[in-house]
């Protein structure tokens, strides 16, 4: 039961932080046209999901950089959760059956898993060298969208 308590709680926070960082990018944003086509609003989705894990990832650092595990642990267990929840949304797309971009994934949530870890074990030494795992999955499959020809 205490499980299922954790996941809801992150479903719920990766929520929030996924429409705090849409509340603030709709501001910065200039009205819309009625001409606007699904694409672009597609697009917008993806870019809203990106920016709500880069945000959590500098946060991350940030709190590494100031020894707070447990601000390290609830960040990571965050992007565990949105790793589990976009690997769920792209399950339909062709991409998504790419075997590089899967073992980013893997990667990722590996990552996410040690930095959990480290954290409760108190190794910010470990959780500095799970952050760049992280780091280094997220520039990989950036590298893999920006250009999918060098996909396997």
């Amino acid at each position: 039961m205490k499980r299922f308590t954790l996941i809801a709680t992150l479903l719920v926070v990766t929520a929030v932080a996924v429409a705090v960082v849409a509340a603030d990018k709709e501001k910065q944003k200039p009205k819309e046209t009625p001409k606007e086509s699904v694409a672009v609003q597609k697009a917008d989705e993806g870019d809203r999901w990106m920016q709500a894990k880069l945000h959590s990832a500098q946060q991350i650092f940030a709190a590494l950089t100031q020894g707070e595990l447990e601000t390290v642990k609830k960040r990571a267990q965050l992007m565990a959760v949105m790793n589990v929840m976009e690997d769920w949304l792209k399950k339909k797309s062709e991409f998504s059956k790419k075997s590089a971009y899967q073992g980013q994934l893997n990667a990722f949530e590996f990552a996410t898993k040690e930095l959990i870890r480290h954290s409760d074990d108190e190794n910010i030494d470990g959780a500095l060298e799970a952050w760049v795992k992280l780091s280094r999955s997220c520039i990989e499959c950036h590298k893999l969208i920006r250009d999918p020809a060098k996909q396997h």
